[in-house]
């Protein structure tokens, strides 16, 4: 669900790319009980599970499409830079954007 979708992408900047074991492990993200380990990613009846968790090729597919979509979001919501030498936008190479997932 949403909230997983959420857990997944703030583990994922905490902790780095595909490092599934750390994101499991960080209760904060909202991974707690057994149901929603059971159904982080994916739906019931796809890919196979390991103690209660999709496998990693699972995660990794969801984690892909979420950044496909943001990814799309803001290129649609930046004003392009017509005059070229810079960012979409203005955005500095060191600035960072902040997508609602609620």
């Amino acid at each position: 669900g949403r909230n997983d979708d959420k857990g997944l992408l703030e583990g994922t900047y905490t902790y780095g790319y595909a490092r599934y074991d750390h994101i499991k492990g960080d209760d904060s993200l909202g991974f707690t009980s057994k149901e929603a380990k059971a159904n982080a990613g994916h739906k019931p009846g796809s890919a196979a599970t390991t103690n209660g968790w999709p496998s990693a090729d699972v995660l990794t597919r969801r984690l892909k499409r979420l950044i496909d979509v943001a990814r799309k979001h803001w290129r649609k919501r930046l004003p392009s830079n017509k005059a070229g030498g810079g960012r979409a936008g203005g955005a500095s190479a060191t600035g960072s954007i902040e997508m609602k997932l609620t």
